[in-house]
C-alpha cells in the first residue's frame, strides 16, 4: 500500500476497504500499531467509533491521540480497553490480528447493521477460538422455547447484556453474520463435553453445521428440516442428557411425528421442508395446496401403528388460510382406503383442533382430502397416537430427539409418535418451552440426565 494508505504495519498493510477494518475509515499512517480513523491519522487525535479518539495499541489496551498507555483510558478521552478502534469484521479476524488479546466484548462490524459489542471467545484453546455470542438463556426461562420468533426473525433482545451473565439476550450477529461452525457453552453444567479442556461449562462443538455452506443462523432455522447429523449416542456432548434406546437423532430443527408427507400437489412445487410443504404440526408455515380449495395431504407413519387414536390439524401459521372440513381416510398399504368421515377443520390460522376416534385404528398412512377451505388449502397436521400424546409435539433447534418404542432403530426408521424424553437448545414436549435443558417426561426404558432447564450460550464463526 502506499504510504498514508496502510492500516497495521504488522498485517502486511491490510486494506481498510478488502480485509480487517471496515469500509468508511481511512487508513492513517503506518506506524507503530497505529489504527485508522474517519478522518486521518489516529497519533493526531482524529476521531474514531462514536467520538473515542485512537492512539498506539499496548498490552491490549488504547491510548488517547498520541500517548501510549497500558492502562484503560479515562472515559471519553481514548478508546474502550480491549475494543478495536479500526473494528474488525469478526473474531476470527481479530483472533488473527491479536493472538495475545483476551476474550470479552469487542465493536464488531456486521453486515448491514454496522458496528455492534460483541461477546468474543477468542483463545485458540476453546475450539479453535473465534468465537462470536449470538444468543444466551438464563436458567429457568422459555424465551427461546422451539415456537419463539427469536429463531427465524431479525429481532434483538437485550442486546447491552454482551457478556456471559444469567440472561436472556440475541444479538445481531444471529441475524446478520453467514457462520460454517457453531458452538454451545452450558455454564451451570461442569465438565468438558466437545471441548475437553472448556473452563467455562458443558460444550457442544458442531463444525460446517450446513454442510459446509455459510449462512446466517436464522436463515438457518428457517429453512432446516429434520437436519440429522448422526446417532444421538456418539455425540461429543451428549454425556449429561437423558437418553432413550430408539430414534438418536442428533441435529437441528427435529420434530417428531410421522416419517415423510406426500400430497396432491404443492403449491409453487415446493420441496417436502420448504416454503409452502411444511405440514408438521407447528411449523412456521403450512402444507398449501397447489389447487386453491381443495387436495389431498398424506402422512406416512413409516410402520402399520397399531393404536392411532386421532388426528390435530391447524391453519397455515403466517396467513389467514386454512382447510375448514375434510374426509379422513387411512391404509395399511397406500392402496387400499378407509374412510372414517367427515370432520370439521379449523376456523383460523393457530388453534389445534383435535379429533378423536371412537376405537383406536391401526394404520400407517392418514390422508386428509380437503372439502373446503378458507382463503385457500392449507394445514398442519398430526396423529395421535397415544393417551397423553396430544401435547407431546417433542421439538429442538439444536439437539436430540429420542423414543424407546420402537426398540433400537435409529432415525428415520424409528417410532418417532410418541417422544417423551428431549433435549437441547430451543425446546418443546409434552407442554413444555424451555429455551434449552433436558426432559424426561416419562422415563421406562430410559438414562436419565439432569431433567431440568438449563442456562446456555451460543456462539458461532
Amino acid at each position: 500500500m502506499e504510504a498514508g494508505n496502510g492500516c497495521l504495519s504488522t498485517l502486511a498493510c491490510t486494506s481498510c476497504l478488502s480485509g480487517l477494518f471496515t469500509t468508511g475509515f481511512t487508513c492513517g499512517a503506518v506506524g507503530a500499531w497505529v489504527y485508522s480513523s474517519g478522518g486521518g491519522i489516529t497519533r493526531n487525535g482524529s476521531s474514531c467509533l462514536e467520538g473515542f479518539t485512537c492512539g498506539i495499541i499496548t498490552n491490549g489496551y488504547y491510548s488517547n491521540g498520541g500517548g501510549t498507555s497500558s492502562t484503560p483510558t479515562a472515559s471519553g478521552n481514548g478508546c474502550l480497553p480491549s475494543n478495536l478502534c479500526g473494528i474488525t469484521y469478526s473474531a476470527e479476524l481479530l483472533r488473527d490480528a491479536f493472538p495475545s488479546v483476551v476474550d470479552g466484548a469487542f465493536w464488531l462490524m456486521l453486515p448491514g447493521v454496522g458496528a455492534r459489542l460483541t461477546f468474543c471467545i477468542l483463545s485458540s484453546g476453546f475450539g479453535g477460538g473465534g468465537w462470536m455470542m449470538i444468543l444466551k438463556a438464563n436458567a429457568t426461562g422459555n424465551t427461546f422455547h422451539f415456537d419463539a420468533d427469536h429463531w427465524t426473525t431479525a429481532n434483538v433482545l437485550n442486546t447491552a447484556s454482551s457478556d456471559t451473565s444469567d440472561a436472556d439476550a440475541k444479538f445481531d450477529v444471529m441475524n446478520t453474520f453467514a457462520a460454517k461452525d457453531m458452538m454451545a457453552v452450558w455454564p451451570d453444567i461442569s465438565g468438558g463435553g466437545c471441548i475437553a479442556t472448556s473452563t467455562r461449562g458443558w460444550t457442544w462443538l458442531q463444525t460446517n453445521f450446513n454442510g459446509g455452506n455459510r449462512i446466517v443462523p436464522i436463515t438457518f432455522w428457517a429453512s432446516a428440516y429434520r437436519m440429522f447429523l448422526g446417532d444421538a449416542d456418539l455425540f461429543c456432548g451428549v454425556t449429561p442428557f437423558s437418553r432413550q434406546s430408539g430414534v438418536r437423532f442428533y441435529g437441528y430443527n427435529y420434530f417428531n411425528g410421522p416419517v415423510t408427507y406426500f400430497a396432491s400437489s404443492v403449491y409453487d412445487n415446493s420441496a417436502l421442508g420448504t416454503t409452502y410443504f411444511q405440514p408438521q404440526l407447528y411449523s412456521p408455515r403450512s402444507w398449501s395446496s397447489g389447487v386453491s380449495t381443495s387436495g389431498w395431504l398424506t402422512m406416512d407413519l413409516g410402520y402399520i401403528s397399531p393404536v392411532v387414536l386421532g388426528v390435530s390439524t391447524q391453519g397455515r401459521k403466517d396467513w389467514s388460510q386454512w382447510v375448514s372440513s375434510y374426509q379422513l381416510l387411512y391404509s395399511t398399504d397406500n392402496s387400499n382406503w378407509v374412510s372414517l368421515g367427515t370432520f370439521t377443520g379449523n376456523s383460523d390460522s393457530n388453534s389445534v383442533v383435535t379429533v378423536l376416534f371412537a376405537s383406536a385404528i391401526a394404520a400407517r398412512y392418514i390422508r386428509f382430502n380437503v372439502l373446503s377451505a378458507y382463503g385457500h388449502a392449507s394445514m398442519r397436521v398430526a396423529v395421535v397416537t397415544h393417551t397423553s400424546a396430544l401435547n407431546l409435539n417433542a421439538r429442538v433447534r439444536w439437539g436430540f430427539g429420542w423414543n424407546e418404542n420402537g426398540g433400537t432403530a435409529l432415525f428415520p426408521n424409528a417410532d418417532m409418535l410418541s417422544d417423551d424424553v428431549s433435549g437441547g437448545i430451543g425446546m418443546n414436549i409434552r407442554g413444555v418451552g424451555w429455551s434449552s435443558g433436558d426432559v424426561c417426561a416419562s422415563c421406562g426404558d430410559t438414562q436419565r440426565g439432569f431433567n431440568r432447564a438449563a442456562r446456555v450460550q451460543l456462539f458461532v464463526r
